[in-house]
């Protein structure tokens, strides 16, 4: 893996294969670009106030984090399945 800092604070998780696996942004929202539509959909459905500050790519799925603090999991097609812990 690698991992990329940004002047901003911004972490960026890659793969040996240059896919991003993690991004991570204190203090400001994960580029739009980047999330799977049906979770930005979601999290402006749900929590109107809120915005993405990091999610990872992992097998079978995403995990977010918002900036209130809640965690989020979603499946591979960006399907709601439950709150992290």
């Amino acid at each position: 893996d690698y991992e990329v800092y940004l002047a901003n604070g911004t972490k960026v998780e890659f793969t040996l294969q240059g896919d991003w696996k993690e991004v991570k942004c204190p203090g400001s929202a994960v580029p739009a670009t980047i999330v799977p539509p049906a979770i930005s959909k979601y999290v402006k459905a749900k929590f109107p106030n809120s915005t993405i500050v990091k999610i990872d790519k992992k097998y079978g799925g995403y995990d977010v984090e918002l900036n209130n603090d809640m965690e989020l999991k979603f499946d591979k097609n960006g399907n709601f399945l439950t709150y992290d812990d």
